[in-house]
């Protein structure tokens, strides 16, 4: 008897329908039954595979229940579950590029500085940039802002021209300052309502100049 007449009537269908290609590609295509993981061997010998269901959570088992556990690929991701999420060379360039321009960033922003320790002495522009680089977000915030009112302020001092005006109103305040003097001085003795009157004016100038207040 020959295998032929062994086979069930649905074998028999297949075989006269499809040849042994179309069979081939049939049990290809089919949805595996088990893991298939394959045992790593050790002496070269055959590989054993894994029989559990395809999808299978821990370890792998042969079909004696021999067990064992894949290694993760590097690169391994434990929140994604893929085995390996090396980058790409594209990617692992493109990473490179960006650590190199990091390094070179930061080295322009530390350029040219000198540490400043001293709180209690004025840092140099240098010493300056190196406390700058080392403060809070806080801090900058509050030393711009102090910044920006100085500037505004030395902007209206040159508009007004303080600095050559300062010179002349010095000199105007010193010569009011010596006739109050003088007046003071002769007319002293107050003799009569003139001579008490320009006393009491050169003395509420004086007080005035002294910032202080002129009444008795």
């Amino acid at each position: 008897m020959s295998r032929y007449d062994d086979m069930s009537n649905g074998a028999r269908e297949l075989l006269n329908n499809f040849d042994e290609i179309d069979l081939a590609e049939m049990l290809a295509a089919r949805p595996a039954e088990r893991c298939g993981a394959q045992l790593p061997s050790l002496d070269g010998g055959s590989l054993q595979e894994c029989v559990l269901r395809p999808g299978h959570q821990g370890s792998h088992a042969t079909h004696d229940d021999t067990r064992w556990v894949e290694k993760p690929a590097a690169g391994y991701c434990p929140h994604c579950g893929r085995g390996d999420v090396a980058p790409t060379a594209d990617a692992y360039e493109q990473q490179r590029q960006r650590a190199e321009q990091a390094e070179v960033a930061l080295a322009l922003l530390h350029a040219g500085e000198e540490p400043h320790l001293d709180e209690h002495t004025v840092p140099t522009p240098a010493q300056w940039i190196w406390r700058w680089n080392r403060a809070t977000p806080e801090q900058r915030l509050e030393v711009t802002e102090r910044i920006i009112a100085e500037a505004e302020r030395a902007s209206t001092c040159l508009l007004m021209a303080h600095e050559k005006r300062l010179p002349d109103a010095e000199a105007a305040l010193a010569r009011v300052r010596a006739l109050a003097t003088d007046a003071m001085t002769h007319h002293a003795a107050g003799s009569n309502d003139y001579e008490i009157g320009v006393h009491d004016f050169a003395h509420t100038a004086l007080a005035a100049l002294d910032l202080q207040d002129p009444r008795p």
